[in-house]
């Protein structure tokens, strides 16, 4: 392949039918996956990005885009070489009591950037920083974020302490405080 594309491919029938409903109802975002955590501890923000750069260029689900206007067939594309997308918001200002509406505001205005874009993030600085705990999750939404946690230093498990996204709950966490986590969920 040529111009920075490793690979193309045609989209899966379950990819065509989410193509589909992002292209009728664009600004539903009901195809932009979101996980929002909190990390406690000694952190370096640059560190991070460069783990997550590495996961971004070891995995090339990660560095792929959708194309389907003005081609005959929608594509997957696989692109060699993308830094990954990154934003900061520095609210360590911001009065605490705000930061969850401003939370919420911000990734409803992220899930109507459409479905096809590359995997990006944000980094919040809200003075803070704890342990994610979801306790109603899907295996398919949280399948890419185990591997990604893991390799970038991180726990992920379920609130028993498995190693597993077939539970239907997840801890995760820089690794620091898995353990008390989980005994304060009881795991």
């Amino acid at each position: 392949m040529t111009n920075g594309i490793e690979a193309i491919y045609p989209l899966s029938p379950t990819q065509q039918g989410m193509l589909f409903h992002t292209i009728y109802a664009p600004e539903s975002g009901v195809y932009v996956g979101q996980v929002s955590c909190r990390l406690r501890g000694e952190f370096s923000g640059p560190a991070l990005e460069e783990a997550w750069q590495r996961l971004l260029e070891r995995h090339s689900a990660l560095r792929t885009s959708f194309v389907w206007r003005r081609v005959e067939e929608p594509r997957q594309v696989v692109h060699r070489d993308v830094r990954l997308a990154v934003q900061r918001l520095d609210w360590t200002k911001v009065p605490a009591d705000e930061h969850q509406v401003r939370l919420e505001a911000y990734a409803r205005a992220d899930r109507q950037r459409g479905f096809g874009d590359y995997f990006g993030y944000t980094f919040v600085l809200r003075g803070q920083a704890e342990v994610m705990l979801e306790a109603d999750v899907k295996p398919w939404d949280i399948a890419p974020f185990k591997v990604l946690f893991e390799e970038a230093g991180g726990r992920f498990t379920d609130f028993a302490g498995r190693p597993t996204i077939y539970s239907g709950t997840v801890v995760a966490s820089n690794g620091r405080l898995h353990d008390e986590a989980l005994r304060l969920l009881g795991g």
